[in-house]
């Protein structure tokens, strides 16, 4: 297993009752603005769970005692599993790890991306070939691609797609 660990104990920056402020700001802004999740299963989840959820904006607001429960179940470390053993990192307790912490819904490429956006604008295989400097035949490859990626059956459900994760405007 592969990490960096930090020898070092946490600091205390704040006064608890500053600390104390602090979270109570926090659930409040989870409460009352709520927090935006892009993937309609983490929607699904919260809903089941009984926490409040606008489809439209694709917000949650969460209520801060459902925070604070669940949070009290999370366990203090975990291991995100690669293919290969050797690569496998553990996350949490005094670990320390150098990792991108986000990227495209669906294992979509940066390509796949730029592609999904060149459909939400409507354009065609030519045009998009044109547009990035690929041929249309690996225009239509990207494309298949990101159908089978998404689960979406044609153009129309891949720029929808493209609109529900904020990938449209790339």
């Amino acid at each position: 297993m592969r990490g960096l660990r930090n020898p070092l104990k946490p600091l205390d920056l704040l006064p608890p009752e500053a600390e104390e402020r602090v979270h109570e700001a926090s659930m409040r802004l989870l409460r009352d603005q709520g927090m935006v999740f892009e993937e309609e299963r983490a929607l699904d989840l919260f809903r089941r769970a009984g926490q409040k959820v606008d489809d439209g904006e694709q917000r949650v607001f969460l209520d801060p005692d459902f925070v604070i429960e669940t949070a009290a179940r999370a366990p203090s470390q975990f291991l995100l599993e690669a293919r290969d053993p050797d690569w496998n990192v553990t996350i949490g307790d005094d670990s320390i790890v150098f990792a991108p912490v986000s990227g495209p819904p669906d294992g979509l490429s940066p390509r796949e991306v730029q592609i999904l956006a060149l459909i939400a604008r409507g354009l065609s295989n030519r045009e998009i070939g044109r547009t990035l400097s690929i041929s249309e035949h690996t225009a239509a490859n990207h494309i298949r691609s990101i159908l089978r990626k998404t689960g979406c059956s044609n153009r129309t459900e891949a720029a929808s797609y493209a609109h529900r994760h904020r990938l449209a405007s790339i």
